[in-house]
């Protein structure tokens, strides 16, 4: 049941697009993209998925061809549905981007990129132009929605620099994920917050035992 949307929705996309004069092609993602059967969280099985997406893939982009794939599903090793949890779909394309080796990966989402900081409670915050893949996993880890940290592995694996652009202005640069990113003017690159976090602080009075009270802290 879970993989029917993303498949209809591909199917609807591969075909919008050729009555644009596009060549494209629909491909069942499940064909492609190999995980383990942790199912509704997969992890992609990184050598299987490479020689599906060779045997698959390569050779449509080989012949000039636009594969287009439904995102969040795969399927195990016996070809049984998974999913791949929140990000999934993101998740998906730097799966695929890094099994045909490709030149960069495109995440294309409704905001200018990756943020100084939330929007929503900030409306001064400015796009991050350039960012490295640590800084921006950490972000994502740590409350930025605009990007799930587990998208990065694909790439950080192979190398593979990341765009977040806005899907409702193709003339933004959006903002460029690699290995390294310049330093900019300012002292930190964002500002991330998570909510409903409780912070417990746990202190001994001033006494006798407080050692033994350190020893069972520990």
């Amino acid at each position: 049941m879970l993989s029917f949307g993303e498949l209809l929705s591909s199917e609807i996309v591969a075909a919008a697009l050729g009555v644009r004069g596009l060549q494209t092609v629909w491909v069942d993602s499940r064909q492609c993209v190999v995980t383990d059967a942790k199912h509704t969280r997969a992890l992609p099985l990184t050598d299987e998925t490479r020689a599906q997406a060779q045997l698959h893939l390569a050779p449509l982009v080989k012949n000039g061809r636009i594969p287009v794939m439904g995102g969040f599903i795969a399927a195990t090793q016996e070809g049984i549905t998974t999913t791949l949890g929140r990000g999934g779909s993101d998740f998906s394309a730097a799966i695929v981007g890094a099994a045909l080796d490709a030149e960069s990966i495109e995440i294309w989402t409704d905001v200018e990129g990756m943020m100084t900081t939330d929007p929503r409670l900030c409306p001064d915050a400015r796009t991050i132009r350039h960012i490295s893949f640590n800084e921006a996993a950490e972000l994502a880890y740590f409350g930025a929605k605009v990007l799930h940290p587990a998208t990065l592995l694909p790439a950080i694996q192979q190398d593979i620099p990341v765009f977040v652009l806005n899907s409702g202005n193709t003339k933004s640069k959006g903002t460029r994920i690699t290995a390294q990113a310049p330093r900019g003017r300012d002292t930190f690159r964002a500002i991330t917050a998570k909510t409903s976090v409780s912070l417990v602080n746990v202190v001994a009075s001033r006494g006798v035992m407080v050692h033994g009270f350190s020893a069972v802290g520990v």
